[in-house]
Order: C-alpha cells, then structure tokens, then sequence
C-alpha cells in the first residue's frame, strides 16, 4: 500500500476486530488516532466499513441515528447482513455492486433503507473499495447521508410546478408577461387562443408590440398606460382588441407592474377575460329592457288612443249607418273608417309583439294580403329594387292573427332589402300545398293542405352558422346600429303560433329563400265583414253605461239610443252605483269601462250585484290583457268588448247578453 492512499484515513477510525480488522490497520495506522476518532465520533454524516458480502465492521454514531439505532454496538449487533436486511431495493444493491466491480468507487449513489422501526428514508451513498496485497477485496468504506427530507421538499415543489403549470396552460383567462415597451415575455395557451392565436409561440412570433398591434382604440391605450405608470395596476380594465384575423373583441385586464430599480417597472403582468359575450348579452338584455319600455308605453297609451278611435269610429258607424248608399259623403266616410281601422291593427300589433296582448285570430286570404301590401313593400324595399309576385290562381285562406300576416310579409322583405344594398329582385310566391312524408317527419308536424308564401331576394346570401341562428332572438349578420335581430324572431313567433312551418335555402353570394308554410282552412276569408252588413239588433231595455271618457260615453249613448234602448249615463264607479240605485228596478244591463277613477268596472258591479244578484253585465276596456291582470281582471269568461268599439259588434254582443245569458254571477269573486 502505497504512502498516502486515501484508504489509510477510511481505515483509521475503526477499531480492529477480526484478522481482517488488524490487516487494515497495521497498514493505516495513524499517528494522531485520537483527532480521527473525534471527526468520526461527531460527524453528521454516516460513515462505516463493511465486509463485501454486507457484514457491518464498523460504523459512527451518525450512520446508527439515521436508520433509528440508539448506538452504533445496537446496530451491528441488531444487522448481521446489511445487504439484505438495509437496502429497500435489492435491485439497487445489485447495481451498486458491479458499478463497484467495474470502478473500483461509486459517488452520489440514490436507494432506500429500512430504518429499525420498518419505515424507509432515501440516502445518498458514495463507496470505495478497500483492497488488500494481493488486489482483494479487503472492506467496503464509505459515507451516508439521508436525503429523504429534500427529495420529499424536491418533489412537493416539482408537484406544486406542475400543477401551478397545469392552471396556467389549461386556465379560461389569459396570463401574460410583457415589457413596458409591449414585447412578449410570457403568454399561456388562453392568452394566445383570446387573440386568435395558434400558441403562445405563434403570438410571439408575430405581435412585438402588445400595446399598439393589439389595442383597438389608441385613446384607451393610453389610458392603460397612464394607469400603469401612476397606480402600478389596473382592474376590470375594458377594452377592445384587435384579433389576428381582423375580429374585434371585447375583453377586461387585470395587471401590475413589477417594479425595478428607482421605480422604472420591469415588466407589466396580468391576466385578460373574454368579456365579448358578456357584452352581447348585455346589449340583448338592453335591448329587451327597451322593448319592454316599449310595450309597457304601448299599454299605457292605448287606453287614449283607443278611446280616441272609439269616437272616430263610433261616428263614423253612425254616418253610415243613416246615411243612404248614394250619399255624396259616404266614401269619404268609409275613407275615415278604413283609416282609423289600420290605426286599431296597428295598436294590437304593438301590443302583441310587445307580448302584451293575443291577437285575434280570423281567416285571411294570403293573395288579398299581399296584394293589400304591396304599395307598402315597394316602399320598404325602396327603387333599386324589383319586386315581382306570382300569386296562384286557388284562395288560399289560413286562420291568424289579426295583421300577423302582413307583418310576416313586411318582416322577410325587410330583411331581403338589407341583404340586397346594391340592389336586386325580391319574388313573392304563393302556391297551394300538401305536406307529407318526410317534410312533415322533419318538422315534427301534421299532413295535409298548406298556403305556401315563398320570399326569395338575390343578395348576399348565408352560410349555415348563420342559418342555423337566423331565427334566434337578438342574432343579427348586421352592423352594430343595423338591425335588432328581432326581425326573423317574430316571423318564426307568427308561424309557429299559427301551427306552420319556415324553411329557409340559402347560398352565399346567390341570396336567400324564405317559404313559410301554413295550413289552409275551409273557413271563408272575409265572412265576419259579410256578417257585420246584414241588419243590426236594437232594443228597448235600459241600459246604465258608464265610462269616464266623455266622447266615448257620447257616441256609446247615441248609438244605443238609435238603436231604441235607454240610456243612464255615469262618469266614474261611483257614479254608477249612485245611477243604479236610483233606478234599480229599471236596469237591465250595465255597460262599464273596467278602468276608472274613484271605483273601477269590477268594482262597481261587485257592488250593484249584492242588491241585484241577476244583474246583467259587459265590460269595455282600452288597456291592454297585462294591465288588467294586474288590476286583478280576467278577461276570460267575461263578456268584454276591447277598445276600439265597433257599433256592429257593441250591438250584437248587447243582444247576445240580454237574450241569452241570465246572469253573471260567476264573474267575479
């Protein structure tokens, strides 16, 4: 053994106990023992000698405390074979065995040992082999240090670093990085995917500046800016950015900026939120917040206007009703009428289409319809713009709402126009139908005859994604400021309600096609205005009207008066109730606005009806079926004539009650 070797200094600390002992030692002994001894005794590494086959020659107190002993004699005498009895792993002890063969020494090597109590610990080994004269393996002498501690800090932080990069990869909202002057530092997959990026590599690769590439408005630009560089954060910042495919969208920013030396910041960080669908629905819910201003206007004021048309139309009946068939002002008269009739359309449409009042069904002969439209199309779709209809020769006569037809009509070609801005051909079509097979399995509907109205334009034309949106509320193709996206909502609302169907083909660039199916009726178009020319029933009972409308109380009094009934007139509730009891025993029927100062319609016939429990009853009212409700009025089962009042129908319904119902006991509660 040659001077120096470091074999020598392994060897000294033990204490010789066998032959093999006392061979090793009489080649390392030491001068100074005692000084090696303490460096062995007070160690915090383990240090130990061990035969090749695994017996324990000789080990410091360390070694013993890391595997749970009390005392290096209590670990030799308790592991006779540590090779088999230490090591977790026997595959381990296995490699580190002929890495020793082939190298004489192993370093940093990683296994698992028991420890007494059973439990194991994770240890950082490093082997040389001691060798005799003769090239034997005389020990093994080595180190131990238990690593368990920072493998386990090792791998909670490279848990905590995946799952902190799993969030960041896989979150919603996007996270970023980047210089003051706007160059990328870091961006995740959400960031990338909100701009219309690949990956955030693709990003970086082509946006240098975040601030002027991205940012739609230069104003709120500065403005971001400005924020950064006098609070060092900004929150819930809204802003439009450009995307890389020209879109434009709106999303909300939540940074800081990391401060470097004398306050200039190192970089801006944050996190951006789509908000762009947010910002739809806040604008649809705008939207609707409108409309239902809208139709709650509409409610309110139909109760003047319809009043107002009462009178208009009231006369108007009058008129025509005295004056002869060849009166020289009978046309103008009928003028008159017609006119204030489109106005009375006009008010239940709103109602309707605000949802604030059902429209009256009745036969409508879609030709008639639509030639009746016509001058009023060519004015909607305006002059660069041809319309031409071939109408079929049969009557095609469906049950709808009052109007709903012609506003069906006015709805498609409005939305024809708009897909023709350079003009085009808008073709009206109607033919008679019969559905079956797999149109009716389509659609989940019912065989038979059907009008079919088709509206065909030459514009722009869609793609499915629009195709498959079109009848959605509040979707429009439209510019902002446009279109409500309401349009084509309320024709599939018309269709659907009358039990029809709405197909649509399109092709972009080649224009679209609206047919709308509805089923045919056998009831003749028209029958209900036939009706209203025969003779009209007159009386002779009295009957108390009261109504706080003065004109409308007039021309309601005239009428029936002609008509040979008596007439009580009262201003309010209260004042009908005074009337009737004054004439109790000569009322036969009460004529009553539902809405009224001081006591309403119901409440005065509550109260005639305790002293005249047979009395006979029919309301009138201008307001619309909402308002009502909340007056704690229900028109179903209730005799009710709706404002504006026709004298025909005012006559016939008085008949119908006197003749044929007793009484109304169940009106009300």
């Amino acid at each position: 053994m040659e001077e120096g070797d470091d074999r020598k200094i392994v060897g000294i600390a033990g204490t010789s106990r066998d032959a093999a002992d006392e061979v090793l030692w009489e080649d390392g002994q030491m001068k100074s023992d005692a000084v090696y001894r303490t460096i062995f005794e007070k160690a915090i590494v383990g240090i130990f000698r061990s035969t090749a086959d695994g017996r324990i020659l000789n080990l410091n107190p360390a070694f013993a405390r890391m595997l749970g002993f009390d005392s290096p004699e209590e670990m030799i005498r308790t592991v006779g074979d540590g090779g088999n009895q230490l090591y977790a792993s026997p595959e381990d002890r296995t490699k580190l065995l002929r890495l020793l063969e082939e190298k004489g020494m192993v370093e940093g090597f990683e296994t698992r040992f028991y420890k007494k109590d059973g439990s194991i610990i994770r240890v950082l080994l490093n082997l040389d082999c001691v060798k005799d004269e003769q090239g034997r393996i005389a020990c093994l002498a080595g180190t131990l240090q238990d690593i368990t501690t920072t493998r386990e800090a090792e791998e909670a932080l490279r848990q905590a670093e995946e799952k902190y990069r799993n969030i960041y990869e896989n979150a919603m909202e996007g996270m970023f990085q980047t210089t003051p002057d706007g160059r990328i530092i870091n961006a995740n997959p959400a960031f990338a995917r909100i701009l219309g990026y690949d990956s955030p590599g693709d990003l970086a690769a082509n946006v240098d500046d975040m601030g002027r590439q991205v940012f739609a408005s230069e104003r709120r630009r500065k403005e971001y800016m400005q924020m950064m560089a006098t609070q060092g954060l900004v929150r819930d910042f809204e802003v439009q950015v450009q995307c890389r495919d020209g879109r434009v969208e709106w999303v909300t920013i939540n940074g800081r900026s990391a401060g470097g030396d004398g306050g200039n910041p190192l970089y801006y960080e944050g996190t951006i939120e789509s908000i762009t669908e947010r910002k739809k629905l806040e604008a649809q819910l705008r939207h609707a917040q409108k409309m239902e201003s809208i139709g709650t206007l509409a409610g309110g004021v139909a109760h003047d206007f319809n009043n107002v048309l009462t009178t208009i139309m009231g006369y108007c009946s009058l008129m025509i009703m005295k004056a002869g068939d060849n009166h020289p002002f009978l046309g103008y008269v009928n003028q008159i009428m017609e006119a204030a009739n489109r106005a009375s359309t006009l008010t239940q449409s709103l109602l309707a289409f605000s949802r604030k009042q059902a429209t009256e069904a009745k036969a409508v002969e879609v030709n008639e319809t639509i030639k009746g439209v016509e001058k009023l199309l060519r004015r909607i779709i305006g002059e660069d713009i041809e319309l031409q209809t071939s109408l079929s020769k049969e009557k095609l006569v469906v049950v709808a709402g009052e109007g709903q037809v012609s506003q069906l009509l006015m709805n498609l070609a409005t939305n024809a126009r708009d897909a023709m801005p350079d003009g085009g051909i808008l073709t009206i079509k109607t033919e008679q139908v019969h559905l079956n097979g797999e149109f009716v399995k389509t659609y989940d509907g019912k065989e038979g005859a059907y009008a079919a109205l088709e509206v065909a334009d030459t514009g722009s034309g869609m793609d499915e994604r629009a195709k498959d949106q079109i009848f959605d509320p509040f979707f429009t193709t439209k510019e902002e400021g446009k279109g409500t996206g309401l349009g084509l909502s309320i024709v599939y609302s018309i269709v659907n309600q009358n039990k029809g169907y709405v197909d649509v083909a399109s092709v972009p660039g080649k224009g679209t096609t609206f047919t709308v199916y509805l089923p045919l009726t056998e009831v003749a178009a028209g029958a209900e205005k036939l009706r209203e020319r025969t003779e009209l029933p007159g009386g002779s009972e009295v009957i108390l009207v009261a109504e706080d409308d003065t004109h409308v109380r007039e021309v309601v009094t005239a009428t029936l008066s002609d008509f040979g009934y008596t007439v009580i007139e009262a201003f309010d509730g209260e004042d009908a109730i005074e009337k009737f009891n004054e004439n109790r025993g000569e009322v036969d029927l009460l004529l009553l606005d539902v809405i009224m100062p001081r006591k309403n319609g119901k409440e005065a016939y509550v109260e005639v009806k305790k002293a005249r429990p047979d009395i006979r009853a029919i309301f009138m009212s201008g307001y619309a079926g909402d308002i009502l409700s909340r007056k704690g009025i229900s028109r179903e089962g209730i005799p009710m004539i709706s404002k504006p009042i026709i004298a025909e129908k005012l006559l016939r319904e008085i008949r119908e009650v006197l003749d044929n119902k007793p009484s109304q006991l169940s009106l009300f509660p």
